[in-house]
């Protein structure tokens, strides 16, 4: 099983439930990784993903990839257009969990998968290795780096109107690439 890292984006939806978002992968090349073919980055298409989606309905949401115990008592994983969104709802016991998120503790975002075909090209400088099929097992959050781009970790309330939530949502994107 490989483990692929990248940042987390958190809205705050109900204090109460404890409902969270969070962006697991943007469909851009990870950082620099190392296999046993050597260094290389990473892609994994939005088709990719939505395929091990549809194929594994009972993916789990682990801390730091430690399976000792589930995170949430609901999740979902959505393909949208720009990336891969985990919709959570967390156990009452993850109050902890919840407070280090909102608190900017949480570093991102991670997934255990299987790849079950890929192929590797030299692009440039680097060699790019894109996953035409996969198995995801877990999602995880983190609190190391991780190893793919992704978005910053923030709070949103539902009370912000949806135009609002979305030009903060395109000021996120900005800032990914200075």
């Amino acid at each position: 099983m490989e483990k692929q890292y990248s940042n987390i984006e958190f809205r705050q939806f109900d204090d109460e439930k404890l409902e969270i978002v969070c962006k697991v992968n943007n469909y851009k090349l990870s950082k620099k990784l190392r296999g046993k073919n050597g260094k290389f980055r990473e892609q994994i298409p939005r088709e990719v993903w939505q395929r091990a989606i549809d194929k594994n309905r009972d993916i789990k949401f682990y801390y730091n990839h430690k399976p000792y115990f589930e995170l949430a008592k609901t999740i979902e994983l959505r393909a949208e257009e720009d990336g891969i969104y985990l919709y959570a709802t967390l156990k009452e016991n993850e109050r902890g969990l919840y407070q280090a998120i909102k608190d900017g503790l949480i570093k991102g975002m991670s997934f255990g998968f299987s790849s079950l075909k890929d192929n590797f090209n030299k692009v440039g400088y680097f060699i790019q290795r894109t996953i035409e099929d996969m198995e995801v097992f877990e999602v995880s959050i983190l609190d190391v780096e991780p190893a793919y781009f992704g978005t910053l970790a923030e709070v949103r309330n539902l009370e912000l109107p949806c135009a609002k939530i979305e030009i903060l949502r395109k000021k996120l994107n900005l800032y990914k690439h200075i």
